[in-house]
């Protein structure tokens, strides 16, 4: 049984990592920013290629207070969707995910399961920001096995 400690132990050792990776980073491919739905939280973009990233988010589930980390590695296809003078890209990723939901009256619950996400981006102003829409299923695999999804709209800044 995972306690509350030791998920907060995965997950800085998580941050950690990327943001160590990303510390070499050049100009443009760090992406920080904020998600809205489910999770609600920062949102971080590490851009290794034009055509890979690395995704992570922490944040919670609004109304149930539920604890969520994710890190998804993301393939990109840019400019494939053209509307009028504007064009984005979608991708696809795996990943996993970390989620410490908070039982009132009961212990507290981890599950933790690989996740895969589908998403829409949309760059703006030459790159410096971007907006993304975001679908991802979740297999629960520790504490119990189910299926879960997630789904959130957000925005970062690359520095």
């Amino acid at each position: 049984m995972y306690t509350m400690k030791d998920i907060l132990y995965l997950t800085l050792i998580a941050s950690l990592l990327f943001f160590a990776a990303s510390s070499q980073a050049s100009p443009r491919q760090l992406g920080l920013g904020f998600m809205i739905g489910g999770p609600t939280g920062i949102s971080a973009n590490y851009k290794m290629s034009k055509e890979n990233s690395l995704d992570a988010g922490l944040g919670f589930h609004l109304g149930d207070g539920d604890f969520h980390f994710h890190s998804t590695y993301l393939w990109h296809f840019l400019n494939t969707i053209k509307l009028e003078r504007y064009s984005f890209g979608w991708y696809l990723g795996g990943g996993g995910r970390i989620l410490s939901k908070d039982r009132r009256n009961a212990e507290n619950e981890i599950l933790i399961g690989p996740r895969g996400s589908a998403g829409l981006n949309f760059p703006i102003k030459k790159q410096m920001f971007d907006a993304f829409v975001e679908l991802a299923l979740i297999m629960n695999l520790i504490e119990e096995t189910d299926l879960d999804a997630d789904f959130a709209i957000g925005a970062r800044y690359y520095f």
